[in-house]
């Protein structure tokens, strides 16, 4: 009998249902959920107490790892606003549905092989603004954007912290012999910088210089091609997704609505600053990691929640336009249904036992 049969329904019936109503809605609901959850449980009792499999002591404590791992994961991508609460639930009972049996040897990844459903999700996530933005923003727009990113003040600080973090990531995995692809890099990266920006914003140029200084004296392995060329590589990918792709999302994926046309659940795309009895906006580039931080931590008027404003916000946006009368429009996020591909995420994973593109790369 081939186990994963017992989990097709689970994973078809909850990608189905929420895919459905994300898109009709907006909203995963709690008792699909639920019901997804119980299904589970159902799932692995069957299997432990009944066919007597997967007992063993080391695939259960695998299996529990894994399972908080993507709760933890979940919240923290909707801590810093890149998904919503429904969302990160959603990808924590895909985690539980996808059996760690079903990850061949070369996509494990020891702890957390559920991050597989990621990578799955977010490259075709990617793939499909990258086309958007390319063929639907001008040259102009493009040059501006790159202009943006090129920025000596900002290329100087990403540099800081990808040398030193890196160095940090590094030689935590060594001591579990994990290793690491840039994917897993990059949410890692975001998971330690954010706390970090939220509790000691005013000294990380010296925290990050000082490891740095510490790299250059104790890591033998730095000046070898192949660290040289893995720091290269996951710094181009931040200049061009941070602040070349994210900036003209910003321009793609918001528009210009009025005070008064504000409705519950519209996504914020900037935030609103009282400074001297003058307002102030800030725009937050389209799902962007650090400027969402950068504004939870300044004294914005407005807090930005994936779920969108409430009619309180709303209320305090009216209220502020009586009194000020140069604040007429809300920058709002489009947005985007993202229970289909974490649902195709689930699935690409299940058919390629793991990571969907290196099954390609060993097919190509």
């Amino acid at each position: 009998m081939n186990l994963i049969n017992l989990f097709w329904p689970g994973i078809l019936i909850l990608g189905i249902i929420t895919s459905y109503t994300d898109i009709r809605y907006g909203k995963i609901k709690n008792k699909t959920i639920l019901f997804s959850i119980i299904y589970t449980l159902s799932i692995y009792f069957f299997l432990l107490f009944i066919l007597k499999e997967l007992t063993t002591t080391n695939y259960l404590i695998q299996t529990t790892i894994n399972i908080i791992s993507a709760l933890v994961i979940g919240y923290l991508m909707w801590d810093v606003g890149l998904w919503t609460a429904g969302d990160g639930k959603l990808f924590f009972v895909f985690a539980a549905l996808i059996p760690l049996f079903q990850y061949n040897e070369a996509s494990y990844i020891p702890f957390f092989p559920s991050m597989n459903i990621l990578i799955n999700t977010f490259i075709p996530l990617f793939l499909f603004f990258f086309v958007q933005l390319m063929f639907k923003t001008s040259l102009a727009q493009k040059k501006k954007s790159l202009k943006k990113a090129l920025n000596p003040k900002k290329l100087w600080f990403l540099l800081l912290l990808l040398f030193s973090l890196s160095w940090i990531i590094e030689s935590l995995f060594k001591l579990f012999n994990i290793t690491l692809n840039y994917f897993f890099t990059i949410i890692l990266f975001f998971i330690i910088i954010m706390p970090l920006l939220k509790l000691l914003p005013k000294y990380l140029y010296t925290i990050f210089g000082a490891i740095c200084i510490l790299r250059i004296i104790f890591d033998k392995s730095l000046f070898t091609f192949q660290t040289l060329s893995s720091l290269i590589t996951i710094l181009l990918i931040f200049i061009f997704a941070r602040y070349f792709l994210l900036d003209l999302g910003f321009i793609k994926f918001t528009t210009s609505v009025k005070i008064k046309d504000l409705i519950p659940g519209m996504v914020p795309a900037e935030m609103i600053y009282e400074k001297k009895k003058k307002i102030t906006k800030r725009k937050m580039l389209f799902f962007s990691f650090f400027d969402y931080l950068k504004e939870r931590n300044n004294d914005s008027l407005i807090d930005s929640k994936t779920e969108g404003l409430t009619k309180e916000d709303i209320k305090k946006i009216k209220a502020l336009a009586k009194k000020h009368t140069n604040l007429k429009t809300f920058q709002i996020q489009q947005t985007l249904p993202f229970a289909p591909y974490l649902f195709l995420g689930a699935i690409l994973t299940i058919i390629s036992h793991g990571n969907f593109f290196i099954l390609l790369k060993l097919i190509f």
